[in-house]
């Protein structure tokens, strides 16, 4: 599953993966009238499972969704900031559905992905990411 992200004057794509046969499942959620610091879209996987997908465009649905951001308070890309990709491993989390606050893992990725291609999540760092339930 890849995810679109954008926030804090960055954006890219973030990718969630498990080496495991039925593994661990991300469920993102968010709170009604939470704060707005940044948005997420899901990216359809490629047809061709051999080509890349070719990235993760953005704005993704042209001036209406930069529109509708600015509205929300979400920060918008910087002119000049580079697209990154980031994979999160998350096979060290327990099998089956793992709860994620929306804003605090985006937040996460945002601040991270710039920096770094691959990050694993455990037990010892997925509340850091936004882990609340399992």
């Amino acid at each position: 599953m890849a995810l679109g992200v954008v926030g804090q004057g960055q954006h890219g794509e973030v990718i969630v993966t498990d080496t495991r046969e039925n593994g661990a499942i991300v469920v993102l959620f968010c709170y009604e009238g939470g704060p707005v610091s940044s948005g997420v879209s899901l990216r359809p996987e490629p047809a061709d499972k051999n080509k890349e997908s070719g990235g993760f465009p953005w704005p993704t649905e042209g001036h209406s969704q930069r529109l509708a951001m600015e509205q929300m308070g979400a920060q918008l890309p910087d002119p000049g900031a580079k697209p990154f990709k980031l994979t999160v491993d998350i096979s060290g989390l327990p099998r089956g559905a793992n709860y994620f606050a929306l804003d605090r893992f985006t937040d996460t990725a945002l601040h991270i992905g710039p920096h770094v291609d691959e990050v694993a999540l455990g037990p010892d760092n997925a509340a850091e990411w936004g882990l609340v339930s399992q």
